[in-house]
Protein backbone atom coordinates (compact mmCIF):
# COMPACT_ATOMS: atom_id res chain seq x y z
CA UNK A 1 0.00 0.00 0.00
CA UNK A 2 2.86 2.33 0.82
CA UNK A 3 4.50 1.78 -2.57
CA UNK A 4 1.17 2.34 -4.30
CA UNK A 5 0.59 5.63 -2.49
CA UNK A 6 4.10 6.77 -3.32
CA UNK A 7 3.61 5.93 -7.01
CA UNK A 8 0.33 7.78 -7.20
CA UNK A 9 1.83 10.75 -5.38
CA UNK A 10 4.74 10.82 -7.84
CA UNK A 11 2.37 10.76 -10.83
CA UNK A 12 0.22 13.54 -9.40
CA UNK A 13 3.25 15.67 -8.66
CA UNK A 14 4.54 15.19 -12.21
CA UNK A 15 1.15 16.10 -13.67
CA UNK A 16 1.03 19.32 -11.63
CA UNK A 17 4.50 20.28 -12.83
CA UNK A 18 4.00 19.29 -16.46
CA UNK A 19 0.36 20.04 -17.09
CA UNK A 20 0.73 20.21 -20.86
CA UNK A 21 2.42 16.81 -21.23
CA UNK A 22 -0.36 14.30 -22.07
CA UNK A 23 2.02 11.32 -22.03
CA UNK A 24 2.30 11.58 -18.25
CA UNK A 25 -1.48 11.54 -17.92
CA UNK A 26 -1.75 8.56 -20.29
CA UNK A 27 0.80 6.67 -18.22
CA UNK A 28 -1.10 7.50 -15.04
CA UNK A 29 -4.39 6.28 -16.55
CA UNK A 30 -2.72 3.00 -17.46
CA UNK A 31 -1.37 2.68 -13.92
CA UNK A 32 -4.79 3.27 -12.34
CA UNK A 33 -6.36 0.69 -14.65
CA UNK A 34 -3.66 -1.86 -13.84
CA UNK A 35 -4.47 -1.38 -10.15
CA UNK A 36 -8.16 -2.02 -10.80
CA UNK A 37 -9.24 1.58 -10.22
CA UNK A 38 -11.40 1.77 -13.35
CA UNK A 39 -13.34 4.91 -12.43
CA UNK A 40 -10.12 6.75 -11.60
CA UNK A 41 -8.55 5.72 -14.91
CA UNK A 42 -11.65 6.80 -16.83
CA UNK A 43 -11.55 10.17 -15.08
CA UNK A 44 -7.93 10.67 -16.19
CA UNK A 45 -8.82 9.91 -19.82
CA UNK A 46 -11.70 12.37 -19.64
CA UNK A 47 -9.34 15.00 -18.26
CA UNK A 48 -6.86 14.43 -21.09
CA UNK A 49 -9.44 14.86 -23.83
CA UNK A 50 -11.38 17.54 -22.00
CA UNK A 51 -8.67 20.03 -21.06
CA UNK A 52 -5.11 18.69 -21.42
CA UNK A 53 -5.08 17.75 -25.12
CA UNK A 54 -8.52 17.83 -26.80
CA UNK A 55 -8.54 15.90 -30.07
CA UNK A 56 -5.32 14.02 -29.29
CA UNK A 57 -5.51 10.93 -31.49
CA UNK A 58 -3.40 8.80 -29.17
CA UNK A 59 -5.66 9.77 -26.27
CA UNK A 60 -8.80 8.93 -28.26
CA UNK A 61 -7.47 5.52 -29.32
CA UNK A 62 -6.24 4.64 -25.83
CA UNK A 63 -9.52 5.73 -24.25
CA UNK A 64 -11.51 3.66 -26.78
CA UNK A 65 -9.33 0.62 -26.10
CA UNK A 66 -9.75 1.18 -22.36
CA UNK A 67 -13.54 1.07 -22.75
CA UNK A 68 -13.21 -2.01 -24.96
CA UNK A 69 -11.29 -3.81 -22.21
CA UNK A 70 -14.14 -3.01 -19.82
CA UNK A 71 -16.65 -4.43 -22.31
CA UNK A 72 -18.14 -0.97 -22.89
CA UNK A 73 -18.30 -1.13 -26.70
CA UNK A 74 -21.12 1.39 -27.04
CA UNK A 75 -19.13 3.94 -25.02
CA UNK A 76 -16.00 3.31 -27.09
CA UNK A 77 -17.86 3.72 -30.37
CA UNK A 78 -19.61 6.87 -29.15
CA UNK A 79 -16.19 8.32 -28.39
CA UNK A 80 -14.85 7.34 -31.82
CA UNK A 81 -17.90 8.62 -33.70
CA UNK A 82 -17.59 11.95 -31.90
CA UNK A 83 -13.91 12.11 -32.82
CA UNK A 84 -14.70 11.42 -36.50
CA UNK A 85 -17.19 14.29 -36.56
CA UNK A 86 -14.56 16.83 -35.46
CA UNK A 87 -11.34 15.32 -36.85
CA UNK A 88 -8.97 17.35 -39.00
CA UNK A 89 -7.97 16.23 -42.49
CA UNK A 90 -4.67 15.08 -41.02
CA UNK A 91 -6.20 12.67 -38.51
CA UNK A 92 -9.45 11.64 -40.22
CA UNK A 93 -8.00 8.83 -42.42
CA UNK A 94 -6.41 7.05 -39.46
CA UNK A 95 -9.45 7.50 -37.20
CA UNK A 96 -11.68 6.22 -40.01
CA UNK A 97 -9.62 3.06 -40.38
CA UNK A 98 -9.52 2.44 -36.64
CA UNK A 99 -13.26 2.98 -36.19
CA UNK A 100 -14.13 0.84 -39.23
CA UNK A 101 -11.98 -1.96 -37.85
CA UNK A 102 -13.68 -1.69 -34.46
CA UNK A 103 -17.10 -2.06 -36.08
CA UNK A 104 -15.77 -5.00 -38.09
CA UNK A 105 -14.71 -6.76 -34.90
CA UNK A 106 -18.22 -6.29 -33.52
CA UNK A 107 -20.18 -7.32 -36.60
CA UNK A 108 -22.34 -9.74 -34.61
CA UNK A 109 -22.86 -7.46 -31.62
CA UNK A 110 -26.09 -5.64 -30.83
CA UNK A 111 -26.93 -2.65 -28.65
CA UNK A 112 -24.29 -0.42 -30.22
CA UNK A 113 -26.60 2.51 -30.82
CA UNK A 114 -26.80 2.02 -34.59
CA UNK A 115 -29.92 2.94 -36.60
CA UNK A 116 -32.40 0.13 -37.18
CA UNK A 117 -31.37 -2.05 -40.12
CA UNK A 118 -27.73 -0.93 -40.00
CA UNK A 119 -25.26 -3.63 -39.05
CA UNK A 120 -21.79 -2.93 -37.62
CA UNK A 121 -20.27 -3.94 -40.97
CA UNK A 122 -22.64 -1.56 -42.78
CA UNK A 123 -21.41 1.27 -40.58
CA UNK A 124 -17.82 0.21 -41.20
CA UNK A 125 -18.42 0.51 -44.95
CA UNK A 126 -20.11 3.89 -44.55
CA UNK A 127 -17.13 5.29 -42.65
CA UNK A 128 -14.58 4.03 -45.16
CA UNK A 129 -16.60 5.14 -48.18
CA UNK A 130 -16.87 8.65 -46.74
CA UNK A 131 -13.11 8.75 -46.11
CA UNK A 132 -12.33 7.45 -49.62
CA UNK A 133 -14.63 10.06 -51.13
CA UNK A 134 -12.75 12.80 -49.28
CA UNK A 135 -9.23 11.36 -49.69
CA UNK A 136 -9.26 9.42 -53.00
CA UNK A 137 -5.48 9.71 -53.30
CA UNK A 138 -4.85 7.96 -49.96
CA UNK A 139 -3.31 4.60 -50.92
CA UNK A 140 -3.43 3.22 -47.37
CA UNK A 141 -7.17 3.84 -47.15
CA UNK A 142 -7.84 1.86 -50.33
CA UNK A 143 -5.68 -1.06 -49.21
CA UNK A 144 -7.33 -1.07 -45.78
CA UNK A 145 -10.86 -0.98 -47.23
CA UNK A 146 -10.08 -3.92 -49.53
CA UNK A 147 -8.34 -6.02 -46.89
CA UNK A 148 -11.08 -5.40 -44.33
CA UNK A 149 -13.44 -7.64 -46.31
CA UNK A 150 -11.24 -10.71 -45.86
CA UNK A 151 -10.35 -9.94 -42.26
CA UNK A 152 -13.67 -10.60 -40.56
CA UNK A 153 -15.84 -13.65 -41.06
CA UNK A 154 -14.45 -14.96 -44.36
CA UNK A 155 -15.26 -14.02 -47.94
CA UNK A 156 -18.97 -13.87 -48.77
CA UNK A 157 -20.52 -13.07 -52.14
CA UNK A 158 -21.34 -9.56 -50.93
CA UNK A 159 -17.73 -9.14 -49.77
CA UNK A 160 -16.46 -10.27 -53.18
CA UNK A 161 -18.75 -7.78 -54.87
CA UNK A 162 -17.53 -4.96 -52.63
CA UNK A 163 -13.86 -5.81 -53.21
CA UNK A 164 -14.40 -5.88 -56.98
CA UNK A 165 -16.18 -2.53 -56.80
CA UNK A 166 -13.34 -1.01 -54.77
CA UNK A 167 -10.76 -2.25 -57.26
CA UNK A 168 -12.82 -0.85 -60.14
CA UNK A 169 -12.93 2.57 -58.46
CA UNK A 170 -9.29 2.83 -57.48
CA UNK A 171 -8.00 1.52 -60.83
CA UNK A 172 -10.32 3.63 -63.00
CA UNK A 173 -8.65 6.13 -65.38
CA UNK A 174 -10.04 8.98 -63.27
CA UNK A 175 -8.39 7.67 -60.09
CA UNK A 176 -5.79 9.99 -58.55
CA UNK A 177 -3.63 7.13 -57.23
CA UNK A 178 -0.14 7.20 -58.77
CA UNK A 179 0.67 4.84 -61.66
CA UNK A 180 3.22 2.94 -59.58
CA UNK A 181 0.70 2.25 -56.85
CA UNK A 182 -1.96 1.36 -59.38
CA UNK A 183 0.42 -1.29 -60.68
CA UNK A 184 0.72 -2.74 -57.17
CA UNK A 185 -3.06 -2.77 -56.77
CA UNK A 186 -3.49 -4.35 -60.20
CA UNK A 187 -1.33 -7.29 -59.14
CA UNK A 188 -3.36 -7.61 -55.96
CA UNK A 189 -6.53 -7.54 -58.05
CA UNK A 190 -5.27 -10.40 -60.22
CA UNK A 191 -4.39 -12.44 -57.13
CA UNK A 192 -7.86 -11.76 -55.71
CA UNK A 193 -9.51 -12.84 -58.96
CA UNK A 194 -7.46 -16.04 -58.97
CA UNK A 195 -8.14 -16.88 -55.32
CA UNK A 196 -11.80 -15.86 -55.04
CA UNK A 197 -13.22 -15.37 -58.52
CA UNK A 198 -15.76 -17.75 -60.04
CA UNK A 199 -15.25 -16.84 -63.70
CA UNK A 200 -11.94 -17.99 -65.22
CA UNK A 201 -12.50 -15.95 -68.39
CA UNK A 202 -12.92 -12.79 -66.31
CA UNK A 203 -9.53 -13.51 -64.79
CA UNK A 204 -8.01 -13.77 -68.28
CA UNK A 205 -9.67 -10.48 -69.29
CA UNK A 206 -8.16 -8.73 -66.26
CA UNK A 207 -4.78 -10.28 -66.99
CA UNK A 208 -4.96 -8.94 -70.56
CA UNK A 209 -5.92 -5.46 -69.37
CA UNK A 210 -3.04 -5.46 -66.89
CA UNK A 211 -0.52 -6.31 -69.60
CA UNK A 212 -1.94 -3.70 -71.97
CA UNK A 213 -1.57 -1.00 -69.31
CA UNK A 214 1.82 -1.91 -67.87
CA UNK A 215 3.52 -4.02 -70.52
CA UNK A 216 4.68 -6.76 -68.21
CA UNK A 217 3.77 -10.35 -67.62
CA UNK A 218 1.49 -11.07 -64.72
CA UNK A 219 1.87 -13.88 -62.24
CA UNK A 220 -0.70 -15.79 -64.31
CA UNK A 221 1.28 -15.70 -67.53
CA UNK A 222 4.54 -16.53 -65.79
CA UNK A 223 3.07 -19.69 -64.30
CA UNK A 224 1.16 -20.96 -67.33
CA UNK A 225 1.02 -24.74 -67.77
CA UNK A 226 2.76 -26.65 -70.50
CA UNK A 227 1.08 -26.29 -73.90
CA UNK A 228 -0.88 -29.23 -75.33
CA UNK A 229 0.88 -31.27 -78.00
CA UNK A 230 -1.13 -29.53 -80.76
CA UNK A 231 0.07 -26.05 -79.80
CA UNK A 232 3.41 -24.61 -80.99
CA UNK A 233 6.21 -24.53 -78.46
CA UNK A 234 6.98 -21.08 -77.09
CA UNK A 235 10.14 -19.43 -78.33
CA UNK A 236 12.62 -18.71 -75.54
CA UNK A 237 12.89 -15.07 -74.53
CA UNK A 238 16.09 -13.98 -72.86
CA UNK A 239 14.43 -11.35 -70.74
CA UNK A 240 11.80 -13.61 -69.17
CA UNK A 241 12.62 -15.78 -66.22
CA UNK A 242 10.49 -18.07 -64.15
CA UNK A 243 10.47 -17.30 -60.39
CA UNK A 244 11.98 -20.73 -59.78
CA UNK A 245 15.12 -19.86 -61.79
CA UNK A 246 17.20 -19.01 -58.71
CA UNK A 247 18.00 -21.81 -56.28
CA UNK A 248 20.04 -21.99 -53.10
CA UNK A 249 23.08 -23.37 -54.90
CA UNK A 250 22.90 -20.70 -57.58
CA UNK A 251 23.08 -23.26 -60.36
CA UNK A 252 22.22 -22.17 -63.87
CA UNK A 253 18.98 -23.63 -65.18
CA UNK A 254 18.59 -25.15 -68.62
CA UNK A 255 16.49 -23.25 -71.18
CA UNK A 256 13.64 -25.74 -70.76
CA UNK A 257 13.67 -25.21 -66.99
CA UNK A 258 13.89 -21.45 -67.50
CA UNK A 259 10.63 -21.42 -69.45
CA UNK A 260 9.24 -23.54 -66.66
CA UNK A 261 6.12 -25.65 -66.22
CA UNK A 262 4.32 -26.21 -62.94
CA UNK A 263 4.55 -29.61 -61.32
CA UNK A 264 0.80 -30.14 -61.41
CA UNK A 265 -1.86 -29.09 -63.92
CA UNK A 266 -5.15 -27.44 -62.95
CA UNK A 267 -7.68 -29.95 -61.77
CA UNK A 268 -10.96 -28.61 -63.15
CA UNK A 269 -11.83 -28.01 -66.83
CA UNK A 270 -12.49 -24.32 -66.13
CA UNK A 271 -9.07 -23.91 -64.51
CA UNK A 272 -7.42 -25.82 -67.33
CA UNK A 273 -9.06 -23.61 -69.95
CA UNK A 274 -8.15 -20.38 -68.14
CA UNK A 275 -4.55 -21.48 -67.70
CA UNK A 276 -4.35 -22.48 -71.35
CA UNK A 277 -5.54 -19.05 -72.50
CA UNK A 278 -2.98 -17.44 -70.22
CA UNK A 279 -0.32 -19.64 -71.81
CA UNK A 280 -1.39 -18.67 -75.34
CA UNK A 281 -1.35 -15.01 -74.39
CA UNK A 282 2.19 -15.31 -73.09
CA UNK A 283 3.29 -17.22 -76.18
CA UNK A 284 2.09 -14.57 -78.62
CA UNK A 285 3.66 -11.79 -76.57
CA UNK A 286 6.96 -13.63 -76.77
CA UNK A 287 6.50 -14.10 -80.51
CA UNK A 288 5.85 -10.39 -80.96
CA UNK A 289 8.96 -9.54 -78.97
CA UNK A 290 10.94 -11.96 -81.13
CA UNK A 291 9.57 -10.28 -84.31
CA UNK A 292 7.42 -13.17 -85.47
CA UNK A 293 4.29 -10.97 -85.52
CA UNK A 294 4.08 -7.20 -85.92
CA UNK A 295 2.87 -5.39 -82.82
CA UNK A 296 -0.91 -5.41 -82.73
CA UNK A 297 -1.23 -8.06 -85.42
CA UNK A 298 -3.94 -10.65 -85.04
CA UNK A 299 -2.08 -13.89 -84.54
CA UNK A 300 -3.98 -17.17 -85.08
CA UNK A 301 -5.28 -18.46 -81.75
CA UNK A 302 -4.95 -22.23 -81.19
CA UNK A 303 -8.10 -23.91 -80.02
CA UNK A 304 -8.42 -24.80 -76.31
CA UNK A 305 -7.46 -28.37 -75.46
CA UNK A 306 -10.26 -30.91 -75.56
CA UNK A 307 -11.79 -31.63 -72.15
Amino acid sequence: MGDDNQTRSAFQSAMRSLQTRPNIYLAYAAYEESCGRIDAARAVFQQILGSIAPGLVEGIIRFANFERRQGQHAAALKLLESALATASDKTLPFLSMFTAKYYGLLQRETGLGLPAGTSPMDRSHQILDAALEKFPENFDLWVFAINLETSFGGMTLSSQARVNALYARVLAPSSTISAARKQVLWKDRLAFAADWGNNPMRYWELDTEFQEQFGEFSVASLSAPKAPASAPAPAPHAGTKHPADSDAAGKKKSRTEEEGTPATAPQTPAEQQAAYYAYIQRYYQQQQQAGAYPAGAAAPAPAPPSQ
